[in-house]
């Protein structure tokens, strides 16, 4: 059985790396690959076993020696976890790589797991986001149309790299330059005028009226273009990375490609016209010509037309402003609706830039959390069972060891860590699938005075911890541990602060009561009772414009490396969802002070915290099933104590076939759900075929609890999550054997 639950393990473990999108690899300390899943293979077009052996800065970068940026080089010295940005030109992207340690059985450092997540699309978006930007404030900021058409082509030339640039505007019915960049001289005045002019010098107009243009800028401007062709958008751009290849394919017949050629002809391979264009009307065109090939992609056009139409909404605003000081009485009520489409264009580009801000960092946390809730899932089951091992018999042991021994106290702390890592597992788990916390009355002064050992033992002798309790009656309704960590989290921001100088970390608990009156003025804290926690330092306190920012996501003023921004931003949520606030006041060189206020309840829910039912024992006969022998024994040694007969089952079918041969020897039956062969529940529906009236309790080590009407259809009469504590447990098996007499 135990080969057969590691082959299993073993095969979960396995599908669960070969299935994670991000590439991983894992490295001895001698930067060695052990092992790479499918991803990272994929990536680099081999099968997993070519990277098995090689170093992995030969394997990945192509190096002989590890690059200066390398973070598995910095775990390995450090031991720690470390994330870089890096820039990988074999694989044309950019990547965010993450190392973390590896430890053998004796603790000791053998390797890392190397995770590269791919952050080409969002660097690129960044980067587009941050040149519009840029572009934006270029335009608005210029004094007049001429400044801004020199600007907007200086600006296009140096962010697109190209050799040459132009933009034509439209002057009568032609589309002359207006500004160029690159273009030698005789170029431009043998391409200045796009109509054909007949002998007298007069444009040359077709028969619907409009001036002949043939030449492919015209096609552009005068939007004659076919989608079907690789050489045009569906806005109707047109862009060559090479147009050699492009004429010598293209027939004189088609009329889109009927152009003077006279870019080919200078040398220019890569060509891209753009239209700048407002609704149906054409106010030009932007020209970007480079001699070198390939300078475009499908989504760089996308961009320059996304900045184009940004220069045409500004023309368009400049051309309105002229022709009000021009024909202010005839023509107001257009300027007015040209204004009003201007302001509607910014407004939606304003609230664009905000939507893809918000956009990218739900992504970045979406990722996130996928990871965290992928590997605090797989784990759960597995954890929780150490953990109710380690509480069972450590309970077992206190009631062994005299209170004087001081083994006993020993014990004691082991037996508060254990519960303490079973709260943080539930919390994770909790955390990564978004769902409520379990709140209970809780003293906030009990929170505070569990913390703080923590919070001592953390800081530096140059800050000095003062506390100050203030009040008598501190219980509120709350998840203890998602309060434990908003007191270490803000006592390890106020600590950072005094990190260079030292100082006084001022904890104060006091009794607050909001009344009506102060409603508004308490950021929509409803009246009543509140507890107020306050945390002060001494600090270097914050600027109003870092006070006002403090609460964002991924918001952090330490340097790279040393804060995730998610601190405070856990904090703020925590203490919302238990219907509290907090205000904060800081100045710089003055210090900060952090004020949480959440509700009391009333005194006789505290009662729920002080008083605990008396453990009751008995004499029936109770059989435990579970596939885990460790539990079995904890089980059996903490009932057995108690006075009942135990008999336990490592398998569920052995226990049914048991259960066979003498139905009426058990007044009880506790099952895990979670066991291979036969589930809890189903072993549950057959002992109920061979004895409707046996009692059965089911628990489970999992994350997700089975759902209520699962347990009542199959008949069982309780369910509890483990690991539990004996009191409860005891109290559990009490409850269903009393109930049935």
């Amino acid at each position: 059985r135990v080969e057969e639950k590691l082959v299993k393990a073993k095969k979960e473990w396995e599908r669960t790396f070969a299935s994670v999108p991000d590439m991983i690899a894992i490295l001895d300390n001698r930067h060695r690959v052990l092992q790479v899943n499918e991803a990272m293979a994929l990536r680099f077009g081999v099968k997993p076993e070519k990277f098995i052996g090689l170093p992995c800065y030969k394997a990945v970068h192509g190096l002989s020696a590890p690059p200066a940026f390398c973070p598995h080089m910095r775990t390995m010295k450090d031991k720690k976890q470390h994330t870089e940005e890096v820039h990988e030109d074999r694989l044309g992207g950019d990547f965010e790589v993450t190392t973390m340690p590896i430890y053998d059985d004796q603790d000791n450092m053998v390797g890392s797991v190397h995770i590269a997540h791919d952050i080409t699309e969002h660097k690129r978006a960044e980067k587009e986001q941050q040149t519009a930007t840029e572009f934006l404030r270029l335009i608005n900021d210029s004094k007049n149309r001429d400044e801004m058409i020199r600007n907007a082509a200086t600006f296009f030339q140096e962010q697109s790299g190209c050799e040459a640039v132009g933009i034509r505007l439209k002057e009568g019915d032609d589309y002359p330059y207006y500004e160029t960049r690159g273009f030698p001289p005789e170029f431009v005045l043998l391409e200045n005028r796009l109509c054909a002019i007949d002998e007298g010098g007069c444009v040359v107009h077709d028969s619907a009226g409009y001036p002949i243009m043939e030449c492919m800028c015209g096609n552009v401007i005068q939007g004659r273009f076919d989608p079907s062709k690789p050489f045009f958008t569906s806005k109707g751009s047109f862009y060559s990375n090479c147009t050699t290849e492009l004429i010598a394919t293209t027939t004189e017949a088609d009329r889109q490609a009927r152009t003077r050629n006279r870019c080919n002809g200078e040398g220019y391979e890569s060509v891209a016209l753009i239209a700048l264009r407002i609704g149906e009307e054409s106010l030009g065109l932007l020209q970007l010509n480079d001699t070198n090939k390939g300078r475009f992609t499908p989504k760089g056009i996308v961009f320059w037309e996304r900045l184009a139409g940004y220069l045409a909404v500004a023309l368009a605003k400049f051309e309105a402003e002229e022709a009000l000081k021009k024909a202010h009485d005839e023509l107001e009520k257009r300027v007015q609706e040209r204004t009003a489409e201007l302001s509607e264009a910014y407004e939606t580009l304003t609230v664009e830039m905000e939507e893809r801000k918000k956009a990218e960092q739900a992504l970045r946390q979406s990722h996130k959390m996928q990871a965290i809730g992928t590997l605090a899932g797989g784990i759960a089951h597995d954890f929780n069972n150490i953990i109710a091992g380690i509480i069972g018999f450590t309970e077992m042991a206190l009631e062994d060891i005299p209170v004087e021994n001081p083994t006993h106290r020993r014990l004691e702390l082991v037996l508060k860590g254990a519960h303490r890592g079973r709260d943080l597992v539930k919390q994770i788990l909790a955390f990564s699938r978004k769902g409520e916390h379990e709140k209970k009355p809780v003293s906030m002064g009990h929170i505070f005075n569990d913390a703080l050992p923590l919070i001592r033992a953390s800081l530096p002798s140059t800050i000095e911890i003062r506390k100050n309790i203030l009040t008598k009656h501190d219980i509120i309704s709350a998840d203890q541990t998602q309060i434990h960590q908003v007191i270490l989290n803000l006592c390890a921001n106020a600590a950072y602060a005094m990190r260079d100088n030292g100082g006084v970390l001022e904890i104060i608990l006091a009794d607050e009561n909001i009344s009506p009156d102060e409603h508004h003025f308490n950021h929509g804290l409803e009246p009543g009772p509140y507890i107020r926690l306050t945390i002060s330092d001494t600090g270097c306190g914050m600027e109003p414009e870092v006070l006002e920012s403090i609460f964002d996501p991924f918001f952090t003023t330490k340097p790279t490396g040393e804060g995730t921004g998610l601190g405070l931003s856990v904090v703020h949520g925590i203490v919302k969802s238990h219907d509290g606030n907090i205000r904060v006041y800081s100045k710089p060189g003055q210090g900060s002070s952090f004020n949480i206020f959440i509700p009391k309840i009333e005194s006789d829910s505290a009662d729920e915290v002080k008083h605990a039912e008396s453990i009751q024992g008995g004499k029936e006969s109770i059989l435990v099933v579970d596939d885990e022998d460790l539990l079995i024994e904890m089980s059996k040694q903490r009932l057995e104590r108690l006075g009942y007969t135990i008999v336990g089952s490592t398998s569920s079918v052995e226990a049914l076939e048991a259960f066979r041969d003498e139905p009426n020897k058990f007044d009880l039956v506790v099952t895990d759900y979670t066991m291979p062969h036969m589930t809890g529940l189903e072993l549950a529906r057959e002992l109920l075929r061979i004895r409707p009236d046996l009692s059965i309790i089911m628990c489970s080590g999992l994350n997700e609890p089975v759902p209520t009407e699962k347990i009542r259809e199959a008949g069982i009469q309780e369910f509890f999550v483990k690991p539990i504590g004996k009191n409860e447990f005891a109290q559990i098996i009490r409850r269903v054997l009393d109930r049935d007499r």
